[in-house]
């Protein structure tokens, strides 16, 4: 089965270079993330269990839906040809006051909230039980309350996804950066505060992962000053040391192993997969498409939830996922593992094999669109927008994007923080 994942990948990583000649297209990236994953777990480094030929089956089925999806959205409109080095920038401006605004506000509310966790902290207790405190797990009389939660959910978080990517952008346009140093300051001070509240280290991931791009994204465009290019590096290298420092005090029992983290980080969901595809019965809990929605339909649902007292059962089954998958189980290294499983996993709640394919189709044209909307006008704007679709493909592995509440809200926040500015 791996053999023909790694071929399917192979073929659709070279067509998606040679048509797009870059590296960030979604053919190319998703693909071949989705490759990369499944290769790693079928070394079974440290032990880990055997991916199954099922869920190898759900990884083929997803990535020819993707596929797909991407050949739709070119037959549809493949009229509309178009190639970055020939495309005009028209840059759109920064709302610069109301990210301000936003950005000091966030802040003090990390602060706030890490206030609260820093008694565990200076106890001793390790940034898995800070974790456990995020999701609503009281220790020593410290805990979340419901409205701090509904705060993180529905600002915060969306908040940070979004200024994430204007940051990113802003940081390596040179002379055209908009952002002052004092607002650039409070911006890392907040992503620090913020990761060590949540006690993950995705975010850091996430910031290393759209630096990367937008200045692949860009580097024809913008000529970068030296300053910038060291800064950037700079930002970087904290972050991958950060993001160690976090992982390793993590590391309950005072092992850690640097590789092992990594390896089980970005491979473990196949095997974790392969666990919940053998113990799941699906057959009373397909959600019938509403699980690809389910961020989008969350402000409509709660409106529902609070006329009749309770969600639509369907709705609350794409809720119950991640609940389910929440209890950690061995996958062959001696460690546990939970949460984390491949975007296909969450199709298939869908309507089992029907629904892998049927998603991945549709979220292949939703990258697609992203991809083709920033190549057509790259404004900062449209390039924020994609660097959020990257995100997504990146982090493919923990789980499919769109399910967040948070995450599909950041792309409306961006758009909010953009404003239009005539052609010079």
């Amino acid at each position: 089965m791996i053999l023909i994942i790694f071929a399917l990948v192979l073929c659709a990583m070279l067509y998606g270079y040679f048509k797009e000649h870059n590296i960030y297209n979604p053919l190319f990236l998703f693909c071949g993330f989705i490759g990369f994953i499944s290769l790693l777990a079928s070394f079974q480094f440290y032990g880990m269990n055997k991916t199954s030929d099922k869920a190898y089956f759900v990884i083929i089925l997803g990535i020819l839906g993707y596929i797909c999806g991407i050949g739709f959205y070119k037959i549809v409109f493949g009229r509309l040809k178009t190639s970055i080095s020939d495309v005009v920038i028209e840059h759109n401006r920064i709302n610069t006051k109301l990210l301000f605004v936003a950005v000091l506000s966030m802040t003090i509310f990390s602060a706030y909230r890490f206030a609260n966790i820093l008694p565990l902290l200076l106890q001793g207790y390790a940034l898995d039980y800070i974790r456990l405190v995020y999701f609503g797990v009281e220790f020593d009389g410290i805990g979340i309350s419901h409205i701090t939660a509904v705060i993180e959910m529905f600002l915060n978080l969306p908040l940070l996804y979004a200024i994430i990517a204007i940051i990113v952008i802003d940081l390596i346009s040179g002379k055209e950066r908009e952002i002052g140093n004092f607002t650039l300051t409070l911006v890392i001070i907040w992503i620090s505060l913020a990761t060590i509240v949540s006690g993950g280290r995705a975010t850091i991931y996430i910031v290393a992962v759209e630096l990367f791009f937008a200045a692949l994204i860009l580097k024809r465009n913008l000529k970068l000053s030296k300053g910038t290019k060291t800064s950037i590096i700079l930002i970087i290298i904290c972050a991958i040391v950060f993001m160690f420092l976090m992982t390793s005090n993590r590391a309950t029992n005072g092992e850690y192993d640097i590789l092992y983290s990594l390896y089980t980080y970005f491979s473990g969901s196949m095997p974790h997969m392969s666990y919940r595809l053998d113990t799941i019965d699906f057959s009373n809990q397909y959600t019938y498409g509403m699980t690809f929605f389910s961020g989008l339909l969350r402000p409509l649902m709660l409106i529902y939830k609070w006329i009749s007292g309770s969600f639509p059962d369907v709705y609350q089954m794409t809720l119950d996922i991640g609940v389910q998958l929440q209890t950690a189980v061995d996958i062959g290294t001696g460690k546990s593992f939970n949460a984390f499983v491949p975007s296909f996993f969450y199709f298939y709640f869908e309507y089992g094999y029907i629904g892998v394919v049927f998603d991945s189709i549709i979220y292949g044209v939703v990258c697609q669109y992203f991809y083709i909307k920033m190549k057509l006008k790259m404004s900062k704007r449209n390039i924020a927008l994609y660097l959020l679709i990257i995100q997504g493909m990146l982090t493919s592995m923990i789980r499919y994007p769109f399910i967040l509440v948070y995450y599909t809200f950041a792309f409306f926040i961006i758009i909010m923080f953009y404003k239009k500015q005539d052609k010079i």
